[in-house]
Protein backbone atom coordinates (compact mmCIF):
# COMPACT_ATOMS: atom_id res chain seq x y z
CA UNK A 1 0.00 0.00 0.00
CA UNK A 2 1.30 3.26 -0.57
CA UNK A 3 1.94 5.40 2.24
CA UNK A 4 1.02 9.32 2.55
CA UNK A 5 4.45 10.26 2.20
CA UNK A 6 4.65 8.57 -1.51
CA UNK A 7 1.18 10.52 -2.26
CA UNK A 8 2.54 13.86 -1.33
CA UNK A 9 5.40 12.70 -3.98
CA UNK A 10 3.95 11.34 -6.80
CA UNK A 11 1.59 14.34 -6.02
CA UNK A 12 4.20 16.79 -6.66
CA UNK A 13 5.53 15.29 -9.26
CA UNK A 14 2.37 14.87 -11.24
CA UNK A 15 2.20 18.98 -10.26
CA UNK A 16 5.42 19.80 -11.33
CA UNK A 17 5.24 17.86 -14.62
CA UNK A 18 2.01 19.62 -15.78
CA UNK A 19 3.22 23.13 -14.63
CA UNK A 20 5.88 21.76 -17.50
CA UNK A 21 3.93 20.60 -19.87
CA UNK A 22 1.87 23.80 -19.46
CA UNK A 23 4.88 26.07 -20.82
CA UNK A 24 6.61 23.85 -22.98
CA UNK A 25 3.38 23.97 -25.18
CA UNK A 26 2.13 27.22 -24.16
CA UNK A 27 -1.41 25.89 -22.71
CA UNK A 28 -3.50 27.43 -20.53
CA UNK A 29 -4.48 25.20 -17.16
CA UNK A 30 -7.72 24.42 -18.30
CA UNK A 31 -6.95 23.34 -21.37
CA UNK A 32 -4.19 21.15 -19.42
CA UNK A 33 -7.03 19.82 -17.28
CA UNK A 34 -9.35 18.78 -20.16
CA UNK A 35 -6.59 16.73 -21.48
CA UNK A 36 -5.51 15.11 -18.39
CA UNK A 37 -9.36 13.97 -17.30
CA UNK A 38 -9.73 12.74 -21.17
CA UNK A 39 -6.93 10.81 -20.54
CA UNK A 40 -7.63 9.41 -17.09
CA UNK A 41 -11.51 8.57 -18.12
CA UNK A 42 -9.79 6.20 -21.32
CA UNK A 43 -7.26 4.50 -18.70
CA UNK A 44 -9.99 3.96 -16.14
CA UNK A 45 -12.01 2.79 -19.41
CA UNK A 46 -9.31 0.73 -20.62
CA UNK A 47 -8.98 -0.91 -16.77
CA UNK A 48 -12.23 -2.00 -16.51
CA UNK A 49 -12.74 0.16 -13.77
CA UNK A 50 -14.35 3.42 -15.10
CA UNK A 51 -17.60 3.36 -12.90
CA UNK A 52 -15.57 3.47 -9.83
CA UNK A 53 -13.52 6.56 -10.89
CA UNK A 54 -16.41 8.28 -12.05
CA UNK A 55 -18.01 7.63 -8.50
CA UNK A 56 -14.28 9.29 -7.27
CA UNK A 57 -14.69 12.38 -9.41
CA UNK A 58 -18.30 12.70 -7.59
CA UNK A 59 -16.69 12.75 -4.20
CA UNK A 60 -14.25 15.03 -4.76
CA UNK A 61 -15.10 18.61 -2.90
CA UNK A 62 -14.89 21.80 -3.93
CA UNK A 63 -12.03 23.46 -1.77
CA UNK A 64 -11.89 26.96 -1.62
CA UNK A 65 -8.53 26.50 0.31
CA UNK A 66 -5.63 25.28 -1.46
CA UNK A 67 -4.03 22.76 0.33
CA UNK A 68 -0.88 23.67 1.90
CA UNK A 69 -0.91 27.19 0.48
CA UNK A 70 0.68 25.12 -2.84
CA UNK A 71 -0.44 26.37 -6.23
CA UNK A 72 0.66 25.48 -9.76
CA UNK A 73 1.66 29.02 -10.75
Amino acid sequence: MVTDEELTEISYKIDDLLVDLAKTHNIEPLNISSIVIARLIRMNESANCDDHFYQLLTQVPNWTKKAENRTLQ
